[in-house]
């Protein structure tokens, strides 16, 4: 009896050990279970926070991004910092490596970081953002949740470039029209469209159908039947010629001619794109002339000049008696741009045929003439093909049988009106212009 209690015991006291081995197992196996959740659960929070300032470091470079967008959109030249051109970049083919871009936006933002009133701060982080002049480019740092504390840093690189503009009316005006004593417009050949006349001031009267066109007359000011007055304005758009200077100097530099003050005709700038700023001269001025001193200064086409474009800066331009028989484009650029009054910049033609020999198309396609003053038609002249756009007034004063042929936009930025009589216009439907101050993006990526 005795012996089998002692069995009886030990079986006991075997199950006491066997018991307390599988509540310690159990315990390790739970602290286990414990320590692997909570070390997922750390991680899973700090790569929640990872994401969150990665995202806010990119929320506050695109920041930097909209703001200068949105700045363009107001002032085309926008550039506060004044940011030296790196022997990296080249103004006709870019920069000479993605790396050497990278390194040398990173620097430059960095560097200019450490001035503290340099830094934007929104609620994402801080950054900061830059529009060198010489390059359609928006480069922006951010920085999250701050410059001083910063855990991640985001680059982005932005381009850019100005729309172009369609024109979609045969004339259009901010200020009144005075006409139409023996004024008539049609179609050019192989045009057909109904030719829009508006004006957002007063309309004297509406032009006679060329060939038994339909044309509508429409005014925000008053105007006759059957012309409509009392219509909502229309955005007439702004004609400034530095903007046509930077859309296009680059494109066309092979034939590109600044007519400076100095009475030379300069190449273009292509680095700032400032008119007259490149000291390298033509060897000519091809066939113009010139006379007196800003603000009182005019370039005469003296004999014809050959294809291309030509910018007269700070001066007036006259084509009189001279037939332009190759494809040009005449821009000018006032001594008082985009401001007024207006002392030079205008175009005049008189006793010309500015029909461009046999091509009929001006250098910039379906950009004829920018006047940074006003433009006026006078006297036996006929001019083909292209967009006739004046900063000023536009002004027809022909006789029956001269015409214009292209469409007719005035800014009127200094309240001008404009006349029109005794001419003919002949809409062309227009072509895309390269004038509009609307930014559109191309490219956006991010260079870290």
């Amino acid at each position: 009896m005795s012996r089998r209690r002692t069995f009886l015991d030990r079986l006991r006291r075997d199950d006491e050990g066997f018991g307390l081995i599988l509540v310690i197992g159990f315990g390790l196996v739970l602290t286990a279970l414990v320590v692997v959740a909570t070390t997922l659960s750390t991680r899973a929070i700090q790569s929640g926070q990872r994401h969150v300032v990665f995202a806010q470091s990119a929320d506050a470079a695109e920041a930097g991004v909209d703001q200068y967008v949105a700045r363009l959109q107001k002032n085309t030249t926008y550039a506060p910092v004044s940011l030296a051109q790196p022997a990296a970049f080249d103004g006709v083919s870019g920069w000479s490596s993605p790396t050497a871009e990278r390194d040398w936006a990173r620097q430059t933002l960095t560097t200019m970081a450490a001035t503290a009133s340099n830094l934007q701060t929104v609620p994402q982080g801080q950054y900061i953002a830059i529009r060198p002049s010489w390059t359609n480019t928006i480069y922006s740092l951010g920085w999250a949740p701050s410059f001083a504390k910063a855990t991640r840093t985001r680059l982005i690189k932005s381009e850019y470039l100005f729309s172009t503009y369609h024109p979609a009316n045969a004339i259009l005006t901010n200020g009144d029209i005075s006409c139409c004593p023996s004024y008539n417009v049609g179609n050019a050949s192989g045009v057909s469209s109904v030719i829009s006349i508006h004006t957002n001031g007063s309309l004297g009267g509406v032009p006679s159908p060329a060939n038994g066109e339909t044309v509508t007359a429409s005014a925000t000011g008053s105007c006759s039947s059957p012309c409509t007055s009392g219509t909502a304005k229309q955005s007439v758009p702004v004609i400034d010629p530095e903007q046509v200077y930077k859309a296009d100097a680059s494109k066309y530099s092979a034939a590109w001619y600044d007519l400076c003050p100095d009475g030379k005709a300069h190449k273009p700038d292509l680095t700032n794109f400032v008119p007259c700023a490149n000291s390298a001269t033509w060897p000519s001025t091809n066939g113009w002339s010139a006379s007196g001193t800003p603000p009182n200064m005019t370039w005469d086409a003296s004999s014809t000049p050959s294809a291309g474009v030509y910018y007269a800066y700070k001066a007036d331009v006259t084509v009189d008696k001279t037939d332009m028989t190759n494809s040009v484009t005449v821009i000018t650029e006032s001594s008082n741009n985009n401001a007024c009054p207006k002392t030079d910049g205008d175009i005049t033609v008189k006793q010309s045929d500015w029909s461009n020999g046999s091509t009929h198309t001006p250098y910039i396609p379906g950009l004829m003439a920018v006047a940074g003053g006003s433009f006026y038609q006078t006297t036996q002249t006929t001019m083909r093909s292209g967009a006739v756009l004046a900063q000023g007034s536009v002004n027809q004063h022909t006789s029956a049988q001269d015409y214009l042929q292209g469409l007719l936009i005035a800014q009127d930025l200094c309240g001008e009106s404009n006349d029109l009589q005794g001419s003919i216009l002949y809409y062309d439907g227009g072509d895309d212009l390269p004038i509009a101050p609307l930014v559109r993006t191309t490219l956006e990526l991010e260079l870290n």
